[in-house]
């Protein structure tokens, strides 16, 4: 890299840090917190702690048009899907979203999107990083094993934090209940759906967009292990609210009865068997990529 790119990797680094740091303690405050003011910082929160990094993280891999048409891909399909839902209950089920996240766009709070981006962004890098595939091209089979994989470290996202934000907190709400503590089987499919879908048409978009030449960005380790450590900070929510909050009894609208501290005792252990493995195996594969000898910057090994 020139000297003033190797300067603004540095000043990104050090803001990653922050940030990463900051989302840390978040999570924590969101554990400790009561829900309604857990759920109104967290509305704000994400957005600004985890969407500046994301598109700075992007903007060095990728440059400034291709995050812009990821941006706008991932807010109108996310949207689209979601307000499908709300509707007519493909693919995710019968929900609404409660005022608890501020303004809407129709039916879909505005926080909503920027979520989805950012936290598919994570999942986008962590998948990159698990398959070997870091630089900016998409070539070969990348164009569905990166989707595929970057859409299963999404949903464990999901898997983890949607009884909480419905059950507890009350930030959207499923009128008919479901089996996994108020939240239906279904809406993880439709999860899966509407990440995936988003992911492929990116990686159809990129495939065409470079014709098989990448740009270079940063090819340093920590660069690539940033996103697993961001990924990695939202576990820290749920042993914070199991250990921090008073279990008590809540009743979905399928009349079912949930304590509150099982709840979250069951995110921590799940989180910890979903979340956690993903980051761990991809730093582990980067620590074993980048002990190999690098064949130039960009070279096929690091491809994607």
């Amino acid at each position: 890299m020139a000297t003033n790119e190797i300067r603004g990797y540095r000043l990104f680094v050090g803001v990653a840090f922050i940030l990463i740091l900051g989302h840390l303690m978040h999570a924590f405050f969101k554990g400790f917190s009561e829900p309604y003011a857990a759920t109104t910082i967290a509305g704000v929160m994400t957005p600004v702690l985890v969407t500046p990094f994301a598109l700075w993280h992007g903007y060095l891999r990728y440059g400034a048009r291709k995050m812009i048409v990821f941006v706008v891909l991932v807010s109108i399909i996310s949207w689209s899907y979601e307000s499908l839902s709300i509707a007519t209950g493909f693919p995710f089920g019968h929900y609404h979203y409660s005022s608890l996240l501020g303004t809407k766009i129709g039916t879909v709070p505005l926080s909503i999107m920027p979520a989805y981006f950012a936290f598919g962004y994570l999942a986008w890098s962590i998948a990159a990083g698990l398959l070997s595939r870091r630089d900016s091209r998409t070539v070969g089979t990348d164009v569905f094993m990166v989707p595929i994989v970057a859409s299963f470290i999404m949903v464990a996202w999901d898997v983890t934090m949607d009884p909480i934000n419905s059950s507890i907190t009350g930030t959207w709400d499923w009128p008919q209940g479901g089996a996994y503590f108020g939240v239906p089987f279904v809406n993880f499919l439709g999860w899966y759906l509407c990440v995936f879908t988003f992911f492929l048409i990116f990686a159809l978009y990129n495939r065409s967009a470079n014709h098989g030449e990448g740009r270079p960005g940063p090819d340093q380790e920590l660069y690539w292990q940033l996103p697993a450590f961001m990924y990695a900070t939202i576990i820290a929510e749920y042993p914070a609210g199991m250990l921090g909050r008073e279990s008590v009894q809540i009743t979905t609208h399928d009349h079912h009865v949930w304590w509150t501290g099982d709840i979250y005792g069951s995110m921590t252990l799940v989180s910890l068997f979903t979340v956690l493995p993903f980051v761990v195996l991809c730093l582990h594969r980067l620590a074993v990529d980048f002990s190999k000898p690098q064949i130039g910057s960009g070279a096929r090994a690091t491809g994607n």
